[in-house]
Parts: structure tokens; sequence; C-alpha cells
């Protein structure tokens, strides 16, 4: 097994006092983030409880997971064209009945300074946050890695690109799932949310979804309908990427070929 020390610590004090983070750190990190939940996460105030939560049981603590390389590993991600939003990855390999998410990542690109950063050759200078990743990253056998990517967009010509043929060009085939179905993808995510473990390399993943939410109702509103779209935010990045992957599993299981051989 390869150990890898975690980029950060969870420690609970304000950004400002933490030695890896400055003012430049701050605005990036805002810029997809309500104000409750900047309130909550770097200002350390927790007077607004986090309301109508999308998984209200995800798991609330890292444990010590490390890479495994006799593990299969699986990458999920949630795509951008490069437009406002960021890619999102987890990086995710199957430990009996649960899922250990080993790393994960976030940062703007197009599709095609994605697929040369996934294939370990990027085009441009690394910001400290994106080479201490990658570094991590080389340590997995990503080569043999299971690509799972957004089924809406992957295919798609957007911009002058199309996502699928950008990583084909590295050697990186993408899968998705076949179920487009939202609100399907997330019941299928909810019902296996315990399955979920997750490091010190993946606190903004975890983060993003102990914090995913629903559209709040005032207590007098009279509507019926179903809240099924959760807020897009700062969460929904690896939220999404999440939900494509377990929807990708659920439809195709990994095979136990030790346990088949032996029943």
């Amino acid at each position: 097994w390869t150990i890898l020390k975690p980029e950060i610590k969870w420690l609970r004090y304000h950004w400002s006092d933490h030695p890896l983070y400055d003012k430049e750190w701050y605005k990036w990190r805002i810029q997809w983030m309500s104000k409750e939940s900047i309130a909550q996460e770097l200002e350390i105030d927790y007077n607004t409880a986090i309301v109508w939560r999308v998984y209200e049981w995800f798991p609330k603590e890292p444990m010590v997971l490390v890479y495994d390389p006799n593990k299969p590993l699986y990458i999920a991600m949630d795509n951008s064209h490069g437009g406002k939003d960021p890619f999102a990855i987890i990086v995710a390999q199957p430990d009996w009945v649960y899922w250990n998410i080993i790393d994960a990542h976030e940062m703007k690109a197009t599709p095609e300074d994605m697929a040369s950063f996934l294939a370990c050759n990027p085009k441009w200078a690394l910001e400290t946050y994106q080479y201490n990743f990658l570094e991590r990253y080389k340590n997995y056998n990503w080569r043999k890695a299971t690509f799972i990517s957004d089924p809406y967009d992957t295919h798609a010509a957007m911009w002058n690109s199309i996502i699928v043929e950008d990583f084909r060009k590295v050697g990186i085939n993408l899968l998705t799932p076949e179920m487009l179905d939202k609100t399907e993808q997330i019941l299928t995510t909810r019902t296996n949310i315990y399955r979920i473990r997750y490091n010190d390399n993946c606190l903004d993943f975890a983060s993003a979804i102990m914090n995913a939410r629903y559209p709040e109702r005032s207590e007098t509103s009279q509507s019926t309908s179903v809240q099924n779209k959760p807020i897009h935010d700062w969460t929904s990045h690896f939220r999404t990427a999440l939900e494509y992957f377990m929807t990708y599993t659920k439809e195709n299981p990994l095979i136990d070929k030790k346990r088949v051989a032996d029943d």
C-alpha cells in the first residue's frame, strides 16, 4: 500500500489563521458559495442551521484511508466547458460494502486542459493546490481506472469542443451512467450514502456533500410540489460527481471474482 500524507488537516479555526490560506484563496473559495455557507464554513458562524439537506446522513468525520494498488480505481467527475463552473473530481476505491473516497479535486479548466491534467501532462504552470493533488494522483494507477463522466454533456458539442473526444486524445475513455433523471440519481445516491467513507484529502468534497440542500420553503407556503432540484451553488459540482459515480456503479456493479469462485 502507498500511504499518502493529506494535503490539509481538519482544524477548527478562522481561515485567516491558517498558514496556507490568504486573501487570494479566500476570493477563489467564496465565488461559488452562498452567504450562508460563507458564514458557517469560513467565518465560524453556526447560528443558521443548514436545512433541507440533500444528503442528511452523509458521514461528518473523515477516516484514515489509503490508496490500495490491488483494488479497482474509479475517477468520477462533473464537467465544465470552461465557463464559470469548475470541474469536480473524486477518486474512489471499493472496500467490501463501502466506497472509499481517497481523493478529490476541483478546478476551473477547459475540457482539453482537464484531459491533459488527468493524463499527468498539464499544459500550464500549476497553482499549489493543483500541484499537490497531481503529485498524489500520479501514485494512483489512473491508466487502468474507470473514468465516469457527466451523462448530460460528455458527448455533446459545446463551445467547439466534445469532452469525450478531448479525453480520448490523451488515452482516457469516459463512461457515463445511462440514467438521466436527476431525481432518480439523487435517490440512488441517498440510499447508498452510508457506503461512503473519505479521508483528509477530501474535506472540500465532504463539505460540499454535507451542505448541499434544496430551496427552503417558508412556513406559510401553500405549495404541495415535491422539492426535487437542489440549489445550484458551490456544493453542486462535487455533489453531481458523486451522483454520477453512484448511479454508474449501481448500473455496472463490481463483480467480486474471488467470492464467485468460492461460491
